[in-house]
């Protein structure tokens, strides 16, 4: 990391050398027709289409490098796809190549980045200092927090400082956050002001809390280069620390919907109790008054229109995953925080948010995982029941791009046929076949210890915490036993302190409330004794509705883009899901300990 910084370092001098003026439009340019600073994206866009191909191409340019600027790869990407270069002049095209690497290096291929860095020549763009940043970031290798490292490094011209502040936000908003609270104790200065600037906005679980935090922070910092000249995201927010005028709107009357009675109750009353609990702590910091409703009393249309009647701006729930596709179905006119997903491919209703305790949201945190943690050969052991399989599919959606990745998936139809089911898997028959073979040509019997495959470097192991215990000696018998677990949170759930010594140095994903000590949900389960509960979850999931209920006008605005919550840490979607990063534990003494997180970024 340091030689790549010092390298970085030297190119960053001599390239502030040769800017120490402001550049001015350059004869020949099509300076004339450049977006204005107040246009929006979607403005620009549309003058581009309006316009004739080549000023259309050159604004095309422009939107994409907005659109990086936004953190937006992959719309730049498809920009820069729609533009003809040969419509360009020599200037215009230094500038398309800069945008160019910059997107494929966000899109994880720095060779190509490095390829199109190389046909750029600094003299010829608009603006030099893109140059600058693209190519420290290019040189820093693909690691966000490396990147953020290497632009706080920088001492740009004041005006460079604003795109430089807020290119070192979006690099830490893809650094895994529970990785973010391990490095405050290990850096110092502006790095150590910037990491705890982001963790202050992770970690609030109410707007004014929020605000709270981050007046202190400036209190803290006064020279800090954020505090000087804040990140765009973060502007409204740290204006809003001194009065509350320029934060977004926030709900007045929120409807709690969820089933408390019926076969759903249990799970209902204990998302309630975890909500309303919460409140109750926090009420000071919430602008809402909160109203349940029972949606086992009546049909849901009518019970919505009674919403309406009652004047709720916000409602959290159903938690039923056929009420909240029928909810969805009726186009509601106020903003919803659904507590459960619609199927895949039904579009979401343009006010409906949907947060749940998905088994997806393990599966891509343990695909990601894996990658981080350089696993390339990975055999995925899972058992019959339907979310085992929703699992495993979205595991093989999550590779789907991964060309140097071998997977091996093996059903576990029977806890009593697990060890001949892994013994399958390990290919440990095909070594029993060849010494049958060999006896048969030989003549003779022979002594023999069968050998398992050799190729794999990681389980997965998609199974119930009876299925998890059966899975270890079965390991054991086939030779497997050193190779690394990776678990799905249901490997533990409801096991018994005996039962979960015997999964010594799995590894499980897990949610951090239950893993970190989250401190909204720490009090609740100290309050209804939640430890070994089966529901507890549920009661963490109505932790985070109210978190999200409350902070969600932020979240949509981008003032902030992740929340550390008791189920995970939560981030916002494009198909109106809140994704869920969840939390690695390992399994120790009989009980789960935080586990170190992962090497790299998202």
């Amino acid at each position: 990391m340091f030689a790549r910084l010092i390298a970085t370092g030297l190119l960053i001098l001599a390239v502030c050398g040769c800017q120490s003026t402001p550049t001015q439009p350059r004869a020949g340019s099509s300076a004339g027709v450049e977006a204005g600073s107040g246009d929006s994206i979607q403005a620009l866009r549309a003058r581009a289409l309006a316009a004739g191909p080549a000023r259309g191409a050159w604004l095309l340019v422009q939107v994409a490098q907005r659109e990086l600027d936004s953190g937006d790869w992959r719309a730049a990407s498809a920009t820069l796809e729609s533009v003809r270069p040969e419509l360009l002049d020599e200037l215009q095209q230094a500038d398309y190549e800069l945008a160019r690497a910059e997107v494929l290096y966000r899109l994880g291929d720095r060779r190509a980045a490095n390829a199109a860095l190389a046909e750029v020549d600094p003299a010829l763009l608009h603006d030099p200092t893109r140059w600058l940043l693209t190519s420290t970031l290019i040189g820093s290798g693909n690691d966000p927090l490396v990147d953020a490292e290497a632009l706080m490094a920088l001492r740009p011209d004041p005006a460079a400082a604003q795109r430089v502040n807020d290119l070192i936000w979006l690099s830490l908003a893809r650094v895994p956050a529970l990785r973010l609270l391990a490095l405050r104790t290990s850096v110092r200065g502006d790095e150590l002001g910037w990491i705890e600037l982001k963790v202050q906005t992770l970690q609030s679980l109410t707007i004014a809390e929020q605000t709270r935090r981050l007046a202190d922070w400036q209190a803290r910092w006064p020279d800090h280069p954020a505090n000087q000249l804040p990140p765009r995201p973060l502007q409204t927010l740290l204006a809003g620390s001194t009065g509350p005028a320029t934060l977004p709107a926030q709900p007045r009357r929120l409807g709690l919907l969820l089933p408390l009675n019926g076969p759903l109750g249990r799970a209902g009353r204990a998302v309630r109790d975890g909500f309303l609990a919460t409140y109750l702590e926090h009420a000071r910091d919430l602008p809402f008054e909160v109203h349940v409703y029972d949606t086992t009393q009546q049909p849901l249309p009518e019970l919505y229109e009674r919403t309406l009647t009652d004047g709720m701006d916000l409602l959290v729930g159903p938690l039923r995953k056929e009420a909240v596709a029928e909810l969805n179905g009726l186009q509601p006119d106020v903003p919803v925080l659904a507590l459960n997903y619609l199927e895949p491919g039904v579009p979401a209703a343009p006010g409906l948010r949907q947060l749940g305790l998905a088994i997806e949201d393990e599966a891509r945190t343990i695909a990601e995982r894996l990658s981080a943690d350089g696993r390339r050969n990975v055999l995925v052991l899972h058992d019959p029941e339907e979310w085992a399989g929703r699992a495993l599919r979205q595991l093989y959606a999550s590779w789907r791009d991964a060309d140097d990745l071998r997977v091996t998936d093996q059903l576990l139809l029977d806890v009593r046929t697990v060890t001949e089911s892994v013994g399958n898997a390990m290919l440990v028959s095909k070594s029993e076949e060849r010494r049958s073979e060999l006896e048969r040509v030989l003549g003779e019997t022979l002594e023999f210890l069968p050998r398992a495959r050799g190729d794999i470097d990681a389980i997965v192991a998609l199974v119930s915490n009876v299925e998890a215990n059966a899975l270890v000696p079965a390991l054991r018998y086939h030779f497997a036993d050193q190779l690394p677990v990776y678990a799905s949170s249901q490997s533990v759930r409801g096991a018994a302190p005996s039962a979960l010594s015997a999964l010594s140095g799995f590894q499980i994903c897990e949610i951090p409330g239950f893993v970190i000590g989250d401190g909204s949900y720490a009090s609740l389960a100290a309050a209804f004794s939640l430890d070994g509960n089966p529901l507890a979850s549920l009661y963490a999931l109505g932790v985070d509705a109210l978190r999200v209920g409350n902070q969600l006008p932020l979240l949509l605005a981008g003032n902030v883009d992740q929340l550390l919550g008791s189920t995970g840490v939560l981030s916002v979607a494009g198909d109106g899901q809140l994704r869920r990063e969840l939390t690695w534990a390992v399994v120790r003494d009989g009980r789960l300990s935080a586990a170190t997180a992962p090497a790299l970024g998202r």
